[in-house]
């Protein structure tokens, strides 16, 4: 495999330059396929580095070195300062990480007035397994993929015949052969058309092979994403996903077809070479020498190009990352009269993307330059070969017009060889990347058990649960700490406390979007890990602070999460939600496209469907997070009203007013972690103070 190596440089150690060096490394080992785990702590080690050399000279310069090789990377930091060894500052954080193994030994060393640090991130390298794993996924159309490959075999040997026969054609032009031209006419026609059938055959079978994959593939990855579990989804992005099951999936098919055409060429190169042994020795070690020469030309083209390209493609990322959230947030930019500086931020990017689009045209037209040059003057050199040969040596017309029809057919060859190991890693690392996500361990799936409760009453309790969220420097920040609570069958409750105090955290384990550290959740007595999907998901509906709305028709978001629900159960479920009449508004009804989010609509609405999105599943228990925030305070009571006429469910809700929660049968004051008091609204006045003092801040901020 080539190896690639980029040098950046920053001009100070500010914590703009330090966030900027982080990003570029993290980018870096994202595009080499280095884990995600793995990148964190080279994130966490880079940084606190560069912190340590920002104490002794913020000014100074600095130069990150990234270097890819075949089975890691190296990394060289420079810094442009006074001696500083940091491998020998004991007290140093950045050592104390070191010690713990985050990484390979440093090393450090003085040299031309810079501080020189280097390590390894070492990589797993891509096994065939994963390919294999994933090849299978052709097996439904096994039968056309055989029949494509036979065929491009077939064509490369029509390709090697037609010189043959194009020399023996013009041999009899020049002999006035009428019957030999005639033949060798109908030949050569033969063959050309045998050659195009056998193309659009081979085509056909292998789009219909590599279609099907993707098809499979990304219909499996779809599947898979939306069983992974939820932490992992938050942790690594959304763009990571879309990634794999859009942009790699697509990557391996052509990095399939593109394996297949370099052993097509590398088997019509054999067969070049074997016409060129058959015809003339010294030619042969001749066009041997002009494939060598030329082949290392390209692949020199392919390492800078494939370089250029993948800054290209960051650059443009970034482009349309800035792009996307600057049509996103235009109304904000207005308001915010940040015109003149999101201009100026939007020419560095362009500017950074044309800069690299520019590098790579240069590059590419600099290279197609010395290829066309190396062309010519071979051409014209084989040509004069050519002439001594016959002059001196006695080559008949027809050897002569052979080997002059087969010159130059190497170089194709050798364009599509010269990249073949790069391809090949390419190919593995894409096919690892799906893997991954099929199978891979980064990737874990969410567990259900196989009890299958018949009849939900709605009776929840949570024994001794312990919760926390990993951050970037996988330091563990509790936040339920051995929580206990029981909420009765058809009991309404809420969850009240200050932000941060783990209210929402609650609703997300209770809905199992996250699974507890440590204790038990148990619904109707039952263990949540024992449960199977249906009992759970199939039982508890929640209606979130900004409810996500498919960018399809309101109706369609109502038939999405029942299939069979009819105008009546739609329309009832939208009366009691207090939406219908605003659908009716529309021009077009339930037909509406809500778009994505439901950006059409407002926030009150789109919650209100939402609501009603929930209650036509008639969940026994259904649990609202901030789910009346954005409604006025007329439709609020109207909700509010709703749902407390929804007898023998069980209600959980999360509201930052509390006058919105007050009528529940039960609250429970959340504090550090754990339930401080729990209580109707007028006994948590009375016994719980740190209750009182927060619906007392909130009565006096009305």
């Amino acid at each position: 495999m080539k190896k690639a190596t980029d040098l950046n440089k920053y001009n100070g150690l500010s914590p703009r330059n330090i966030v900027s060096a982080v990003s570029m490394l993290d980018t870096f080992l994202t595009e080499h396929g280095i884990d995600y785990e793995l990148r964190a702590h080279h994130r966490l080690l880079l940084e606190m580095l560069l912190t340590e050399y920002a104490e002794i000279d913020r000014s100074a310069p600095f130069w990150i070195i990234t270097h890819r090789s075949y089975k890691k990377v190296l990394i060289q930091v420079r810094v442009r300062c006074e001696s500083f060894n940091i491998t020998e500052e004991r007290e140093s954080p950045l050592l104390r990480a070191h010690l713990r193994g985050i990484t390979d030994p440093l090393e450090w060393k003085y040299k031309h007035g810079e501080n020189r640090i280097s390590y390894e991130c070492k990589t797993v390298v891509p096994g065939k397994e994963a390919l294999d794993y994933v090849i299978h996924y052709m097996d439904k159309e096994k039968k056309a993929f055989r029949t494509g490959v036979v065929l491009r075999f077939v064509n490369m040997l029509l390709l090697i015949i037609d010189p043959l026969l194009a020399a023996r054609i013009v041999t009899a032009f020049s002999g006035s052969e009428l019957k030999k031209i005639l033949l060798f006419a109908v030949l050569i026609a033969l063959l050309d058309a045998a050659s195009s059938l056998v193309t659009y055959i081979a085509s056909r079978n292998l789009t219909k092979a590599y279609t099907t994959m993707r098809d499979e593939l990304q219909t499996d990855l779809s599947q898979n994403m939306l069983e992974i579990k939820t932490e992992h989804v938050d942790s690594h992005g959304s763009g990571v996903f879309v990634q794999r099951i859009v942009e790699e999936t697509g990557n391996l098919v052509i990095g399939i077809d593109e394996m297949l055409a370099v052993i097509t060429e590398a088997f019509r190169l054999i067969g070049l070479l074997i016409a060129f042994a058959t015809v003339s020795i010294p030619m042969l070690a001749f066009e041997i020498v002009l494939f060598v020469v030329y082949f290392l030309i390209v692949r020199k083209q392919a390492k800078v190009l494939k370089h250029d390209n993948r800054l290209l493609r960051i650059s443009k990322e970034k482009l349309n990352g800035f792009v996307t959230e600057m049509v996103k947030a235009c109304r904000d930019i207005k308001l915010l009269h940040c015109e003149d500086s999101f201009t100026a931020k939007a020419k560095g990017v362009i500017s950074d993307y044309t800069e690299c689009t520019q590098d790579l045209e240069n590059h590419s037209n600099t290279y197609i330059l010395a290829r066309t040059q190396f062309n010519a003057w071979t051409n014209l050199l084989y040509i004069v070969i050519l002439v001594l040969m016959m002059s001196n040596y006695g080559m008949t017309a027809a050897t002569t017009l052979v080997l002059y029809n087969y010159n130059g057919k190497t170089y194709a060859s050798a364009r599509g060889i010269s990249s073949s190991t790069e391809d090949f890693y390419s190919l593995l690392l894409s096919a690892e990347r799906v893997y991954q996500l099929l199978k891979g361990k980064d990737f874990s799936k969410e567990k259900f058990g196989e009890e299958k409760l018949e009849t939900v009453k709605g009776d929840i309790t949570l024994h001794d649960i312990y919760f926390g969220y990993k951050h970037e420097n996988d330091v563990m920040v509790p936040v339920l700490k051995g929580m206990n609570m029981h909420i009765e069958a058809g009991e309404s409750v809420a969850f009240v406390g200050k932000s941060g105090c783990g209210k929402s955290t609650l609703l997300s384990l209770i809905t199992r979007l996250y699974e507890p550290a440590k204790g038990e959740i148990c619904l109707d007595g039952a263990d949540f890990s024992r449960l199977d999907r249906d009992s759970i998901r199939g039982n508890i509906g929640m209606v979130s602070q900004s409810p996500y709305l498919f960018n399809m028709s309101i109706r369609d978001n109502f038939t999405v999460v029942k299939k069979d629900v009819t105008d009546e159960e739609m329309i009832e479920a939208c009366k009691t939600a207090c939406i219908h009449d605003d659908i009716m508004k529309f021009a077009s009804g339930y037909d509406t496209i809500a778009g994505e989010g439901g950006v059409m609509l407002s926030g009150g609405q789109r919650q209100r469907i939402a609501l009603a999105r929930c209650l036509i599943r008639d969940y026994p228990i259904i649990v609202l997070d901030e789910a009346t925030s954005a409604l006025d305070n007329d439709t609020q009571q109207k909700i509010q009203t709703a749902i407390e006429n929804m007898q023998g469910k069980t209600l959980i809700m999360v509201a930052h007013r509390l006058s919105t929660v007050i009528n529940c049968d039960r609250l429970f004051f959340i504090e550090d972690g754990n339930v401080l008091a729990a209580g109707s609204h007028s006994e948590l006045l009375e016994n719980c103070e740190a209750y009182r003092q927060l619906y007392g801040e909130e009565l006096a901020a009305c």
